[in-house]
């Protein structure tokens, strides 16, 4: 498979036939990352908001989602019901999101025209009910060079902001040719930077912030009082 994230159409798999959403079904495919290095979107309800508002509901703002993933696999990508999503527009997100590959099972075949009927992708491969498709075009997913460190490519000519492939954090700090830049928050949630002029190549860090540094050192103090609490008690 080409470099970028995996898309999982639904988030669960069946394994009976019933139409209910509460069926028996499996989450399996979250042990793709640890299996194989590739990161992922779908495939599990657990991966962090604002991507699951996004994927969920087609909106990032910040609201609670009131249905499970369950309630929406086979029905909706994006907040649109797969018949409708068009090709135009899945290719869009996904471009923004670095999805390279798209996996959909045998329930989804015929009804999601998106993947069936768009130039822009192309069968790949089979493997047992699961449907591979990857695009043409290639994705550049974010390369890690140290603990919470990753580089980046801008496209080279860029002005302004440039969406990079990865979700928005006030914590994120970013530098290009050693010197710090501009970050962002675009409208879905993910991270913008201000596109260098000299390079293409961006350096990204998530650092702790103040409240990150505060939550450690309350950790710290709880934890020394309840050693010294114990001594206490054990001299007593």
């Amino acid at each position: 498979m080409p470099p970028g994230r995996i898309l999982f159409v639904r988030s669960g798999v069946s394994l009976d036939w019933r139409p209910e959403w509460w069926r028996p079904h499996t989450h399996l495919t979250a042990l793709t990352p640890i299996r194989t290095g590739r990161a992922i979107i779908g495939g599990t309800f657990t991966h962090p908001s604002p991507v699951a508002g996004l994927i969920y509901t087609g909106s990032a703002a910040k609201r609670p989602l009131t249905l499970l993933a369950e309630q929406r696999d086979g029905r909706t990508l994006f907040g649109v019901p797969l018949a409708a999503l068009d090709a135009e527009s899945f290719d869009r997100r996904a471009a923004r999101l670095g999805i390279s590959t798209v996996v959909a099972v045998d329930e989804d075949a015929g009804v999601a025209p998106f993947l069936d009927s768009n130039p822009a992708l192309r069968r790949s491969s089979r493997i047992g009910s699961f449907n591979i498709f990857v695009f043409r075009d290639s994705r550049e997913a974010p390369t890690p060079i140290g603990p919470q460190r990753w580089r980046v490519s801008v496209p080279p000519g860029t002005s302004g902001w440039a969406g990079l492939a990865i979700a928005y954090s006030p914590l994120w700090v970013a530098r290009a040719g050693g010197a710090r830049i501009p970050t962002r928050r675009d409208a879905l949630g993910l991270l913008e930077v201000m596109a260098p002029t000299e390079t293409s190549a961006v350096e990204l860090e998530h650092r702790p912030g103040a409240i990150e540094w505060a939550g450690a050192a309350v950790s710290l103090l709880s934890l020394a009082a309840l050693g010294l609490e114990s001594l206490r008690r054990a001299r007593a």
